[in-house]
């Protein structure tokens, strides 16, 4: 017995050694592991977080970028459209004037009558006018320049040699109207190689031409001042701003409220207080194609005269002359990744502690007598157990255990509490049998599977209604048995949020219809199944003078009028009919399966009942001008071309006296 005691003090202390000494070895390799951890750790987070920040400044340029380049290329839409539109409008003055005083007055009194009144039109702000001649002639007879009136221009060559106007009464011959490119003189600047554009029009009853143009630059100048006020008046992205600058050094817009007072001051020598010319430094790397960083010390808003590190991305728009930059102070990156390194260090010293305290604890029970050490672990193993059960049961997920046919062999209190039965129901049952029938609320096709897998599924509860669950399940062996272990989680709140999200990104706020980009996306689908014996008809229709019942009855009532011929439109239209706002007072109708003729009948037909409605105005009465387009194989049916002919159509309805619908006669 006592050399047994003694055997066992040796065994003891022999136990005790080598569990100091393997204490000693582990914790000093854990512990070195740990912060070698940390150390690398913390150089990622700067390199991370430095280059997040770059990448979201750089994303916030072409952004920008992109939007101006969007501008740029609607500027010859936006000048063609203006200046068909103007001729238009003089085409018209010109067919009052000779239906008002044929039979009364010669052809040459009548066109002096034309020439009198359009010669002293001016419009777009005084640098537009119209002009026109003689097709048979050869003359002008009214135009901005009086010295050139009643010349024989016929023989006239711009600046390139082109015989400009022999051009344009060619073009009105064979056409009857057109758009016409040319150089020209520019009032109030020098030289004859300004590009400008002009709409030309044939007038048949006189033979004359009448017509009118912009220069390009103009509508680009246009362009660009709305792009600077749009970016002047922006909020700050939680203190981080857009500027823009002129390759001169001249403050164009700017988000910063404190620099605004700056704009249109040249910044080309401005110094910081190393002498750096930052502007200068900027232009320089702005013309990169892909533009570039530069960093330096630059004064913060807010912190008084101190210069802090800064990093500015800047990226050149070469054909404007333009750079477009937006920068992050360094001091707010360091904050930031200081704060994360010391929650870093925070976790690793608090892993530390646990560690040590782990290992120390673990050495007294290795120690203890094996009776006692025996105990403890059955009193640990019990608490263990009873800790399990309380975790599973505090947990709201639905935990259940399972055998490979499906059936439920054990659940926590959440998973028969989603789901309405009691534990000793949901012992007779499976997964299987919570998805007999799906709700309409949502789209599912397949069966619930378990075991290895993650899955979105439609279960029907015990009172007949549906949750939209995650069910996260794995395949485990339980004494000897495939068993599969699985977490369901209620997401039905968040599906009913996402559709919810989903519908408000295709509708249009004010009048609840589809909003312009889903239905185009939506006719665009349409066209892929168009044929001979399916046509498809688009209408484009606008309120007449819309603007009117702004300017005298105010915005609100604007708006009360859009909602209700919003829902004129819905309720008489047929549910297979797509229908949207398409911006400000138009609006476009997809009609499948539907003629020329049955579509024009049908929108004839609401156009009666628009007029006909009373509304809480007595003096309002609302009508609509629309273009119908028939689609079909045999047509060019990409989607830009369509909107393109269906608006012409509505304007020649406009154009023709309102209130009325056009369709295509091809």
């Amino acid at each position: 017995m006592k050399n047994l005691r003694k055997i066992g003090k040796s065994f003891r202390y022999t136990i005790l050694f080598i569990v100091v000494i393997n204490i000693l070895f582990i914790g000093g390799v854990w512990i070195y592991s740990t912060y070698n951890y940390f150390n690398k750790e913390s150089e990622k987070i700067k390199q991370d977080y430095t280059t997040k920040e770059k990448m979201r400044v750089k994303d916030a340029i072409n952004k920008v970028i992109q939007s101006i380049e969007y501008h740029k290329s609607e500027t010859e839409k936006i000048l063609d459209r203006s200046i068909k539109e103007r001729t238009y409008e003089a085409h018209d003055m010109a067919s009052v004037i000779y239906e008002k005083n044929k039979g009364k007055k010669t052809d040459e009194e009548i066109e002096n009558l034309i020439k009198e009144t359009l010669e002293v039109i001016r419009f777009s702000d005084g640098k537009g006018y119209y002009f026109g001649g003689n097709v048979d002639k050869g003359k002008l007879l009214f135009t901005s320049n009086p010295d050139y009136v009643g010349e024989m221009v016929l023989d006239y060559r711009g600046p390139n040699g082109k015989y400009i106007f022999r051009e344009m009464v060619a073009l009105v011959k064979k056409k009857g109207e057109g758009f016409y490119e040319y150089l020209w003189a520019k009032p109030g600047n020098t030289g004859y190689d300004h590009n400008k554009k002009s709409f030309l029009k044939l007038f048949k009853p006189l033979n004359l031409w009448i017509g009118t143009g912009a220069y390009f630059e103009d509508v680009e100048k246009d362009i660009k001042e709305d792009v600077l006020n749009e970016i002047t008046h922006r909020s700050p992205d939680n203190g981080k701003y857009i500027f823009v600058l002129d390759f001169s050094g001249n403050l164009l817009a700017t988000e910063n409220i404190d620099e605004k007072k700056a704009i249109g001051k040249n910044l080309w020598e401005l110094k910081n207080s190393n002498d750096v010319k930052i502007i200068q430094e900027l232009k320089k790397i702005s013309v990169n194609p892909q533009g570039g960083f530069l960093n330096y010390n630059w004064t913060k808003p807010g912190k008084g005269s101190k210069e802090i590190s800064k990093m500015t991305f800047i990226k050149a728009i070469n054909d404007w002359e333009w750079m477009v930059g937006t920068g992050v102070y360094l001091d707010d990156i360091a904050r930031t990744i200081s704060n994360n390194k010391k929650i870093l260090k925070d976790q690793m010293e608090g892993i530390l502690i646990e560690i040590s305290f782990f290992i120390f604890l673990m050495g007294g029970i290795i120690f203890l007598s094996e009776f006692y050490v025996m105990r403890k672990i059955k009193r640990f193993i019990d608490e263990s157990e009873t800790v399990y059960e309380t975790l599973i049961n505090l947990s709201l997920d639905g935990i259940y255990l399972g055998n490979e046919k499906g059936e439920i062999e054990d659940c926590n209190i959440s998973a028969y509490k989603m789901l309405g039965y009691t534990r000793e129901e949901l012992g007779t049952l499976s997964l299987y049998d919570f998805k007999k029938n799906t709700s309409d609320d949502f789209d599912t096709s397949k069966n619930p599977v378990t075991g290895d897998s993650y899955e979105e599924r439609v279960f029907k509860k015990k009172n007949g209604k549906f949750l939209f669950l995650e069910l996260n399940s794995k395949y485990v062996k339980l004494n000897n048995k495939k068993m599969w272990i699985a977490f369901v989680r209620d997401i039905t709140d968040r599906k009913k949020m996402e559709k919810k999200l989903m519908e408000l990104s295709i509708t249009d706020g004010l009048t609840q219809l589809n909003n312009r980009r889903y239905l185009l996306k939506q006719l665009e689908l349409k066209l892929e199944n168009v044929n001979l014996e399916k046509p498809l008809c688009v209408s484009m229709i606008d309120i007449d003078h819309f603007k009117q019942v702004n300017d005298t009855l105010g915005h609100s009532a604007g708006d009360e009028v859009l909602k209700g011929f919003a829902k004129i439109l819905t309720e008489n239209l047929r549910k297979t009919d797509l229908i949207g706002r398409y911006g400000g007072e138009e609006f476009l109708i997809v009609l499948p399966d539907t003629s020329l003729k049955e579509a024009e009948k049908i929108m004839n037909k609401i156009r009666l009942i628009i007029y006909d409605t009373s509304w809480k105005y007595p003096e309002l009465r609302v009508s609509f001008s629309g273009g119908i387009l028939e689609v079909n194989k045999t047509q060019d049916i990409s989607l830009e071309n369509i909107v393109i002919k269906v608006d012409e159509l509505l304007y020649k309805a406009k154009e023709e006296g309102r209130n009325k619908i056009e369709v295509n006669t091809q």
